[in-house]
């Protein structure tokens, strides 16, 4: 069906009762190939949150983030949660999908300071409220968990995710100024994904 409808689809695994039922690997690609899994880092970050709360670093994913940033705080961020941030109901004029948002993440690419970025971002609206896609709010999210656990996001997630799980070989993009781009670009192969996935 991939191939009879053309479908832009390089590699595909099925687990069935955890068990690899299927696999492709196609367009040059194999079992050792790394995607970049774009947005769906944003998964793996928050399955970090997840990991830092079990560890007891985060307690409360409603308590304002302002502390951990306390050169960046601003009115408008100060109250700001990881609640808000994963689920992506900041309230600040941050939206991926309109162009000319102050908050579009191809602003913040080009940028050398992604945190300042995020919290320069006038509100538009209240915080919890209203959902719009923001790759910056997951950015900061995945810099929270870095201060709060008190190492570097990759070297965390390799400890606390990826290793137990058996993952090897993961590579993260790095951001400006130490920050690790914790909204995309986290490069695994397909063995990796259906290990997180299952």
């Amino acid at each position: 069906e991939i191939e009879r409808r053309g479908l832009a689809i390089d590699q595909m695994g099925l687990l069935v009762d955890g068990r690899l039922a299927a696999q492709l690997h196609r367009n040059g690609h194999g079992p050792r190939s790394r995607h970049d899994l774009r947005s769906a880092t944003k998964s793996v970050t928050s399955l970090l949150v997840g990991a830092a709360m079990q560890r007891g670093a985060i307690a409360d994913i409603d308590r304002p983030l302002a502390p951990l940033f306390p050169e960046q705080a601003t009115a408008a961020a100060a109250a700001l949660g990881l609640r808000d941030l994963l689920s992506m109901r900041t309230g600040l004029d941050c939206d991926d999908s309109l162009p000319a948002s102050r908050g579009n993440e191809e602003r913040m690419y080009v940028g050398n300071d992604w945190l300042r970025f995020f919290f320069s971002l006038p509100p538009r609206g209240d915080a919890g409220q209203t959902w719009s896609y923001c790759t910056a709010a997951i950015v900061v999210a995945g810099e929270a968990v870095a201060r709060v656990v008190g190492e570097p996001l990759p070297a965390f997630a390799r400890k606390a995710l990826f290793e137990p799980l058996g993952i090897a070989g993961e590579r993260w993009q790095a951001a400006p100024r130490g920050v690790t781009d914790a909204g995309g670009h986290l490069h695994l192969t397909l063995s990796a994904m259906l290990k997180l996935g299952e």
